[in-house]
């Protein structure tokens, strides 16, 4: 037994994701997430709307926790634009994810939003298929 830390993001579920639950069965592309981002290690993340790339790979497998994840932003220097901050994530456990995600109100250049979901899945010799994907460009 595998269990994978995958990221769904919010906005992908808005657009076109159906909720799911703790204990059901799941297969999905996924690709590795950012080597430069400590909170991103070694997660991997669903990959929609053709956005897999090098090292996507079909991981299949069942839920065994779902947590909303929280991230404070911060207004960057020079850009007028929010950022992620580094170190304010904050996870909350939940049965079902969520269709739609919390964003939090700007307040002295800084807010909270809910980015997507953290889940646990996993998977087992005979229910993952951990081979690489062939990926289109579009």
């Amino acid at each position: 037994m595998t269990v994978w830390q995958v990221m769904y993001a919010g906005w992908a579920m808005e657009c076109c994701g159906t909720p799911f639950s703790v204990g059901d069965e799941v297969v999905w592309e996924v690709s590795p997430g950012a080597t430069d981002d400590p909170e991103d290690a070694g997660v991997l993340h669903v990959a929609t709307h053709g956005t897999g790339g090098p090292g996507t790979r079909r991981v299949a497998g069942r839920l065994r926790s779902i947590r909303v994840v929280t991230d404070g932003f911060a207004v960057q220097p020079g850009t007028g634009e929010y950022g992620r901050v580094p170190g304010e994530r904050s996870l909350r456990a939940v049965r079902t994810c969520p269709k739609w995600f919390r964003r939090g109100p700007a307040e002295a250049g800084r807010r909270r939003d809910e980015t997507g979901v953290l889940v646990e899945v996993e998977t087992s010799a005979e229910a993952s298929v951990e081979t690489p994907m062939e990926t289109s460009g579009g």
